[in-house]
C-alpha cells in the first residue's frame, strides 16, 4: 500500500480521472495552473505501481483547458478528452488529444457550437472514438446530451444531440452488452431536481431508446459500467436540497432499461458522492466515492 501527492508548490494540480495501464503503472488526467498566464493546462500524468512519477506533460493554449477523462489506446498511447478555451468556436468546446506511449502529443482535434460544450467521457471503439459529454447549444432543451465519433487521425466522423426539453449532461459513457452500441448516463431537469438519465445509442449514433429514473430527491449519475445478465450498474449522489448533503447511490438497470434495483449509502450527515464503479470477475461491485 502507498499514497502519494504528485504537483510542485508554485502551481495548483488537480486530478479527474486515473486508469490502469497495460505495463502495471497508472495514468492520472486533470489540469495544472499554466507556467505562463497563470490559466490551466490538460495535465497527464504516468506512475509506476508503486507510485514514483515517470513523467507528466501538459497540453493546451493560453487560455483554460482541461482532460477530464482518458484511456489507453492499442499501442500504448493515450486519448484524452475534455474542454478548451483556448481553441474551436466557442466559450468552450470538446478538446481531444492523443499522444504517444511517453505522453508526445500526436495530435490534438477540438469541436462545438458557439456556446459552451465540454467533454467528461472517452471509450476506444476499435481505431476510433467516442467522445461523450454536453452542448449549451441545445437541439431538444437548452442543453443537451453529445455523443461524437473521431477516427485514429482526430477527423470527426459525426456528432449527435440527445435530451430532453430540459437541461441534460452526459457524466459518462461505455460500451454496450450486446452490439456495436454505447450506455450514455448524466442527469436532466432543473437544478434543484434532476433525474438520472440513460441513453442508448447504436454504433453509428441513432438513438435506440432514453429513460429517466428518480426515486427521491436529485440524482446525477458519474459513472456507469456493463452487469451481469445484459445488465448495466450506474453510480452517482442522490442530492438533499435543503440540507445541502449527498448520499450515494447504485442503480441497476436492464439492456432495456428497466430498473433491477436502486440502493442508497450514507449516513445524510456527510456527503457521499459516487464517481466511479466497476463489477469483478466475482460479480462484487466496487466505488470509488468521496
Amino acid at each position: 500500500m502507498w499514497s502519494q501527492t504528485i504537483g510542485i508548490s508554485s502551481r495548483n494540480e488537480t486530478g479527474n480521472a486515473i486508469i490502469n495501464t497495460m505495463d502495471g503503472g497508472f495514468a492520472i488526467i486533470g489540469s495544472r495552473t499554466s507556467e505562463n498566464n497563470g490559466l490551466k493546462d490538460v495535465y497527464l500524468v504516468r506512475i509506476s505501481n508503486e507510485g514514483e512519477e515517470l513523467w507528466s506533460h501538459a497540453y493546451g493554449g493560453i487560455y483554460n483547458d482541461e482532460g477530464m477523462a482518458i484511456r489507453e489506446t492499442a499501442d500504448g498511447g493515450f486519448i484524452i478528452a475534455g474542454y478548451t478555451n483556448s481553441f474551436g468556436n466557442g466559450a468552450a468546446d470538446f478538446f481531444l488529444i492523443r499522444t504517444e506511449s511517453d505522453g508526445d502529443e500526436v495530435w490534438s482535434t477540438s469541436t462545438g457550437s458557439a456556446l459552451a460544450d465540454g467533454s467528461y467521457s472517452i471509450v476506444v471503439d476499435g481505431v476510433n472514438y467516442l467522445a461523450f459529454g454536453y452542448t449549451n447549444a441545445g437541439v431538444h432543451g437548452q442543453r443537451d446530451m453529445v455523443a461524437a465519433k473521431f477516427n485514429d487521425q482526430g477527423t470527426k466522423l459525426w456528432s449527435y444531440n440527445y435530451g430532453s426539453t430540459d437541461n441534460d449532461v452526459c457524466f459518462a459513457a461505455c460500451k454496450s452488452n450486446d452490439d456495436n452500441g454505447f450506455i450514455l448516463v448524466g442527469s436532466t431537469g432543473a437544478l434543484a431536481q434532476q433525474d438520472v438519465m440513460v441513453v442508448k445509442i447504436d454504433g453509428d449514433g441513432t438513438k435506440l431508446w432514453d429513460s429517466t429514473y428518480n426515486v427521491n430527491l436529485s440524482q446525477f449519475a458519474y459513472s456507469v459500467c456493463p452487469g451481469q445478465l445484459q445488465s448495466y450498474v450506474i453510480a452517482g449522489k442522490s442530492w438533499d436540497a435543503s440540507a445541502n448533503v449527498s448520499r450515494m447511490f447504485l442503480l441497476k438497470i436492464t439492456d432495456n432499461g428497466n430498473k433491477v434495483f436502486y440502493t442508497e449509502y450514507g449516513d445524510g450527515t456527510t456527503d457521499q458522492v459516487a464517481f466511479g464503479v466497476i463489477q469483478t470477475e466475482n460479480l462484487r461491485l466496487y466505488t470509488c466515492r468521496l
